[in-house]
This record gives C-alpha cells, structure tokens and sequence, in this order.
C-alpha cells in the first residue's frame, strides 16, 4: 500500500512539472518579436543605449572621487573627531610637531599638550584654560596636561618651542616650520 500511494505521489509531482513546463513555453511564445511589447532592436541601438548609460557613470564617479577629495584634504589639515553620537566623548588624534611649527585651532576644539613645549597663539587670556582656570595670552607657556578649548574659528592657536605631542578633537591646520 505504502509503495502505491508512493508511485502516485510521483506521478502527481511528475504532471504537475510537465504543466508548468508546458505554461512557460506558451508563454514564451505567444509574443510576436517586433512588436511594441517585444520589439526588437539593432546593435547599433544597443551601443548607443550602452555609450549613453557608460556616460552618466562617468560622470558620477568623477564627482564622486571629487567628494572624495574634498574629505582627503579635510583629512590632510586634520580633524580629530568626526560627527559623534549625541552625548558621546570626542576622540581624540594624537599629533606628533616639530619645533618652530604653528598649529591653529577650529571652532569647539579640545587640545591638551601632552609633551614637549608649546606657548599660546591668542589674544591677552583668550586661549580658555580649563584645567588650570585661566585664560592664555600670547607668547604665555602652555601648561603639559592641561585641557585647552577653543571657542571659536578665529586664529587662536599654538607654537610649538619644543618637540611636542597633542591630543586634539576637533579641526585644526598645521604650518611646518621653514626648513
């Protein structure tokens, strides 16, 4: 009994493959070639579909490798931290200058000194020392270890006397000593 109902199951599957067969080759053919719901078309129309398609690409990689240029050189004059989540810590970059070097700060930075020796590049007690609850002015010492802010965009920086190690969050621009 097992065996019959076994050969019945496979001839069962075995008509139902035949009619799917059957249905897909109907309608495979039942369209016309050369009509507006197949139409058929020349090389020629394919390779200028092909030129047409291969030019928009282009010209999206090309800006793209522009944007990618852009975020390249951001990179090259520094940023410590990227867009963080809400609440989050900076992150910090740890940058290695040279003496005589000039490193100036963007808008809402963070930079603690961590070695060597730098003095203030501010305004009379402009450069906000919170660590030490003072104000920076120019040409002052830089204290090691202490956590510098900087409010705003407008030249406030540092430079360095001394072979020195920050740790910046943030944007920030260095200009190499002259050699």
């Amino acid at each position: 009994m097992n065996k019959v109902i076994k050969n019945l199951g496979h001839m069962a599957l075995g008509a139902i493959m035949a009619l799917a067969l059957f249905g897909a080759v109907s309608v495979a053919t039942s369209g016309d070639p050369g009509t507006s719901t197949d139409p058929v078309v020349t090389k020629s129309f394919v390779e200028k579909r092909l030129s047409e398609i291969s030019a928009v690409i282009d010209k999206k990689l090309e800006l793209l490798s522009d944007r990618v240029d852009d975020v390249e050189a951001v990179t090259e004059t520094g940023s410590g931290s990227g867009p963080a989540a809400p609440g989050a810590p900076p992150a910090f970059a740890v940058v290695e200058l040279a003496d005589g070097d000039l490193v100036t700060f963007g808008e809402n930075t963070q930079v603690i000194l961590r070695g060597g020796a730098a003095t203030a590049i501010a305004a009379e007690n402009d450069l906000p020392d919170v660590t030490g609850g003072t104000g920076l002015g120019l040409g002052t010492k830089v204290p090691l270890n202490h956590l510098i802010i900087i409010p705003k965009n407008d030249g406030r920086g540092m430079k360095i006397v001394d072979r020195a190690w920050l740790m910046i969050a943030g944007q920030y621009t260095v200009t190499k000593a002259a050699q």
